[in-house]
């Protein structure tokens, strides 16, 4: 059994990465919603960025955990930013009200006050939406195409004791084993599963066989890591 990922509280079981009833679970994939599943693809493949970013550079996430403990759970950089930004937006405003009060024509403090605040405002924005969107763009490429999927032939995942099989018109594709799998993420609506440079992102609601809660489990004992992402 690989080692428990310390963000998923899912109870580990004692056999062995086995399903726990011996039988598979099967998906029929089904069309995306996908304008509404964008921003929770784009959180799990953040998630999967860092991931990997901490496999390759663990010293590095070791000092960027201490400083968004010391920051509230913000990274240093983005504290700096958004004390930064607020300072712009605060000055900017002062600067702008006192060049109208001392006339009615535009004053060089009234100009820099207006972009100090157009600076402070930017940067405040930048720092709350910028990451989520670079990802994002990246969900809309894997969700592309999804939002209508054949109905006469249906593409199936299956997930037995051997690996997960991947079905198409009719044609079983080859069982990827468990060990080949790079982690797993799930929201509240999806699974994305990385494997060989690939990825399968499922909708939990495509499960036709089988019970969701008992099938993460049984995800979270033979992928590893295994990631939750609360919603």
């Amino acid at each position: 059994m690989h080692p428990a990922s310390k963000y998923c509280m899912i109870e580990q079981s004692d056999n062995g990465g086995v399903p726990m009833n011996g039988k598979d679970y099967l998906f029929e994939l089904h069309s995306y919603d996908i304008n509404a599943l964008i921003p929770q693809a784009g959180r799990a493949l953040e998630k999967r960025t860092e991931l990997v970013s901490r496999k390759r550079l663990p010293g590095l996430w070791r000092v960027t955990d201490a400083c968004r403990a010391a920051s509230g759970g913000k990274t240093q950089s983005t504290l700096r930013t958004r004390v930064t930004s607020i300072a712009l937006l605060a000055l900017g405003a002062f600067l702008v009200v006192s060049g109208l009060s001392s006339s009615g024509e535009p004053s060089i403090s009234m100009i820099i006050g207006a972009v100090s605040a157009v600076s402070g405002i930017g940067g405040l924005y930048r720092t709350s939406r910028l990451a989520s969107k670079r990802f994002e763009k990246s969900a809309g490429l894997l969700l592309k195409g999804k939002d209508s999927m054949p109905a006469d032939s249906p593409i199936t995942v299956t997930f037995s004791e051997a690996g997960m099989t991947i079905s198409s018109g009719g044609t079983d594709g080859d069982c990827v084993p468990y060990d080949r799998f790079e982690c797993a993420v799930e929201t509240a609506d999806l699974l994305l599963l990385v494997y060989s440079g690939s990825a399968a992102l499922l909708q939990k609601s495509d499960l036709m066989s089988g019970d969701i809660k008992e099938f993460c489990a049984f995800l979270a004992e033979n992928i590893w890591p295994y990631e939750v992402i609360e919603s």
